[in-house]
């Protein structure tokens, strides 16, 4: 079960790990492809096809 935050696009769940709300997608796993591909929100939405942009875009804006 995940948990909200006061970030509506980012739950953590049990082990208190971020997560994008709503997938299993884990905070870790996007900024580390930004940092190591230097993927763009548009990128990684092409390659993570159960985020959607809006909720990458937050995600990079608050993780960078």
């Amino acid at each position: 079960m995940l948990n909200s935050t006061e970030y509506k696009y980012i739950a953590m769940d049990e082990n208190q790990v971020p997560y994008i709300a709503g997938t299993t997608m884990k905070v870790i796993e996007l900024v580390a492809a930004h940092i190591a591909f230097g993927w763009s929100p548009a990128e990684l939405q092409l390659r993570n096809v159960e985020c959607r942009y809006k909720t990458l875009h937050k995600k990079l804006h608050l993780c960078l």
